[in-house]
């Protein structure tokens, strides 16, 4: 099992990272989506794809959870597009500013990546 404290506490470094920039957007309750270069990669297939992202913080039960927008290439019959730091681990790389998921599932043929960098105008 994941280290959900761990997970927490980058999760919360990468929304802080972002919450203010321009095309990071929030509904006021814990909820923010926002468009992102997803670098996933598996045993199974490597894929790089631009993707809404909606993460949920302080929205209940919810807490933690990430889901990425099926793409042409993404799509949930071959990948898994939705995580949670109780059962996955997420890491906040502050060089880059993206968020690392990382997990193990048959599905993917074992050890799994997810790299989401989002991809907002800059000033």
């Amino acid at each position: 099992m994941a280290d959900s404290r761990a997970s927490f506490e980058n999760f919360n470094d990468f929304y802080h990272r972002w919450r203010e920039e321009e095309g990071f957007e929030s509904n006021g309750f814990g909820v923010c989506w926002f468009p992102a270069a997803i670098l996933y990669a598996s045993k199974a297939k490597t894929v790089v794809e631009v993707a809404r992202v909606t993460i949920h913080l302080a929205s209940g039960p919810g807490d933690g959870r990430i889901a990425i927008e099926e793409t042409g290439q993404l799509t949930a019959e071959i990948f898994h597009l939705d995580f949670k730091a109780d059962f996955q681990d997420y890491r906040h790389d502050p060089c880059s500013g993206s968020l690392v998921v990382s997990g193990y599932s048959q599905k993917m043929g074992g050890r799994y990546s997810v790299k989401i960098s989002p991809k907002l105008p800059r000033p």
